[in-house]
């Protein structure tokens, strides 16, 4: 497997300035979207440092009408304990991401569960997928979601982007949307309803993106707070590395 490290994952924002520190990523067509805009460290910051950063970004954002800051830290390095004190007194929401990736012939391969069928979101089932992804976002902000609804809208005519969508005796179940480039396929967003889980649709539409693309390595990015980490693990993904995130909305 070719190195696959945090620096491919897929972002919608625009590289718009790169230090010696940090690297900052902009949007204005997709202010409110968090994955766009945001700054990602090189070097882990001190304390103060992240200060002077943070009102930087913040005075930024203001400008265009942005709410939200997000930072990006070092991959593999713990974070200080001052400034994981800091980050939680300020409110933000920090999180640790870790990377898993696979080789296609490596996924353990399953029959698919009994009335459940898997295909490309095409313009008939593209607003069943557009639904979907609305109930997930919507917790994050009207706006955000808003914005969400309309960068999807524009990836389903982009051939770089993959959407798959689940139905499960009819009924729209879940997605994932896959970004293929190089030697590598990322796999994003991958989502199954509640009350759906543990039907065998997560793995299905994995499988489905293991079969469309058997000759790369298909990787991802995980909470490690989210029960799915767990799955990837037992479905023989390697994990890579970590990275700390910290979101202020």
């Amino acid at each position: 497997m070719l190195p696959i490290t945090f620096h491919h994952v897929h972002t919608p924002g625009r590289l718009i300035e790169d230090r010696n520190e940090f690297r900052h990523y902009h949007s204005l067509e997709w202010k409110h979207h968090f994955d766009s805009n945001f700054i990602s460290f090189k070097q882990m910051p001190t304390t103060d440092y992240f200060q002077k950063i943070e009102s930087r970004l913040r005075d930024f954002h203001r400008a265009r009408g942005q709410n939200h800051l997000k930072f990006h830290f070092p991959p593999n390095t713990e974070l200080p304990q001052a400034l994981n004190q800091y980050l939680h007194s300020s409110l933000y929401d920090v999180s640790v991401m870790e990377l898993y990736a696979i080789q296609p012939a490596e996924f353990p391969r399953q029959a698919l569960p009994e009335g459940c069928s898997i295909q490309r979101v095409d313009v008939e089932s593209l607003p069943a997928f557009l639904a979907m992804q609305l109930e997930q976002d919507l917790p994050f902000g009207e706006a955000y979601a808003a914005q969400k609804q309309q960068m999807l809208e524009q990836q389903f005519y982009d051939a770089s982007f993959i959407q798959l969508i689940a139905y499960y005796h009819g009924r729209p179940a879940g997605f994932v949307e896959l970004i293929a480039s190089g030697h590598a396929v990322e796999m994003d967003n991958l989502f199954v309803h509640d009350d759906l889980q543990r039907k065998g649709i997560g793995h299905a539409l994995q499988q489905f993106t293991m079969n469309l693309f058997p000759d790369k390595a298909v990787f991802l990015v995980a909470d490690q707070e989210d029960t799915p980490r767990d799955m990837y693990r037992k479905q023989n993904y390697e994990r890579l590395g970590f990275q700390y995130t910290a979101i202020f909305q």
